[in-house]
């Protein structure tokens, strides 16, 4: 059987990677706007970075690193908290 603990790493660790992976895809997906807008009308282009991707730019993105716990250290609560899984939880 496995005990609490590793229970509770095991989970933190899947956490930690995961708001790891929601920093890499913005800065990612920021990256890979500007080539995939090529070829497309201005007027296209004003509305994707406009209305559909406005929060895509490097303050946001600056912003978001600041908010998302990932550092190896960051505590299981601190994630619990930080994805609001408290809400899912039976007390």
């Amino acid at each position: 059987a496995i005990d609490k603990q590793t229970l509770y790493e095991n989970l933190r660790q899947r956490l930690l990677k995961r708001t790891r992976f929601q920093v890499n895809f913005a800065k990612g997906r920021m990256a890979r706007l500007a080539r995939e807008l090529k070829g497309l009308t201005a007027e296209a282009i004003s509305v994707l970075t406009q209305d559909v991707f406005k929060y895509l730019n490097p303050a946001i993105i600056q912003f978001l690193e600041l908010l998302t716990p990932t550092a190896n250290d960051t505590k299981f609560e601190e994630l619990i908290e930080f994805f609001k899984l408290e809400n899912y939880v039976e007390k």
